[in-house]
């Protein structure tokens, strides 16, 4: 019987292969993670913003409670700019003779103002100290912006806002040095702007009707019109793309036309904002002369849509006020004066 074997044949198995991403794979696993990128970025720059006004609301907190400390001890507001040789200088003489202000200093030994006197009242003892109040801040040698080791070079945090647009956080003119400040005090609804007049300066009810004046103060009792319906201090901005040297300003940009030095015992234009214009107001137009004035001491902030305020009661307020029609442009002028007799509400 014959036995038929069978020799096995060789079993032939596919090639092996290695896993991965082929091309168009790769592409879409690219495209998902930009596409939750661009959704995730908008969230995390909110949260950002969210923390910056967070912080921005402590320092105006801190700022006007200081102040509000020095009115209970003193029984009346700092003086906005305090210059005790103001009847000398003819840069003051029109605001003296239309009794917008006074050439007598209510403390006629000291160059100070409403962010210097408001440092004992806050954790800023030490450096008020250190100012030497019996010069004026530019005065050479002598004076606290003397140089970038004096103490009006001092960088305060508390005194600036995170989203406040600063370049540097100290401001040159020569060899004076300053730190700078996002925050200004409320003088009214016309303010600084007061070399070309518009409205003049005899216009009743519309020139330094604030909490903070040259050479005068406010007492507590003196604000008719609640202390919670009056704005104390609020902030600043200091960018405008289309801020423009006008020729008459002699600065080339926002930031550097500014000045704001908390130190300056000279120059309202450095702390004093007002209610002439909405809240983050922009120049309309590139080298309009008057609206580039006004724009120099608005309110403002990088927060949008508003801008932070301490009130005199020392309450903190996250405020619009950005429309130009006249109701809200009332509105904000009769916050900004003490005793004009118009009852707001503020929420």
């Amino acid at each position: 019987m014959t036995t038929l074997r069978f020799k096995p044949t060789a079993r032939l198995l596919p090639p092996a292969t290695k896993a991965g991403f082929t091309l168009v794979e790769l592409l879409v696993v690219i495209a998902i993670i930009a596409v939750l990128l661009a959704l995730l970025l908008p969230a995390v720059q909110a949260a950002r913003e969210a923390a910056r006004r967070t912080n921005c609301m402590n320092n105006v907190k801190q700022l006007s409670l200081a102040i509000v400390n020095y009115s209970d001890t003193r029984k009346r507001f700092p003086c906005g700019l305090n210059v005790p040789d103001a009847s000398g200088d003819s840069a003051y003489a029109a605001l003296v003779s239309n009794r917008l202000t006074s050439a007598t200093a209510p403390e006629p030994a000291k160059f100070t103002n409403f962010l210097i006197e408001s440092m004992p009242f806050s954790e800023l003892s030490d450096l008020y100290a250190r100012l030497n109040l019996a010069v004026e801040s530019t005065t050479s040698g002598s004076g606290n912006m003397a140089s970038a080791s004096a103490p009006g070079a001092t960088v305060i945090a508390q005194f600036i806002c995170p989203s406040d647009f600063v370049p540097s956080r100290t401001i040159t003119w020569s060899t004076k040095v300053s730190g700078v400040n996002s925050y200004v005090g409320n003088a009214g609804t016309q303010h600084w702007d007061w070399k070309n007049p518009n409205p003049g300066l005899s216009t009743a009810n519309r020139w330094f009707n604030g909490m903070f004046q040259l050479n005068t103060t406010i007492r507590p009792r003196d604000i008719s019109d609640g202390l919670s319906k009056t704005i104390l201090v609020g902030e600043r901005y200091s960018m405008d793309d289309k801020f423009v040297d006008t020729g008459e300003l002699s600065c080339k940009t926002m930031q550097d036309c500014r000045g704001w030095a908390w130190t300056n015992r000279r120059s309202g234009c450095d702390i004093f904002a007002g209610s002439a214009v909405p809240v983050n107001f922009v120049i309309p137009v590139a080298g309009n002369v008057p609206m580039t004035r006004l724009r120099l001491n608005a309110f403002g902030s990088g927060h949008g849509a508003g801008a932070v305020f301490g009130m005199c009661d020392g309450a903190v307020r996250f405020l619009t006020l950005e429309g130009s029609d006249a109701a809200t442009l009332e509105l904000f002028s009769s916050l900004t004066n003490p005793k004009d007799g118009k009852s707001v509400r503020v929420q």
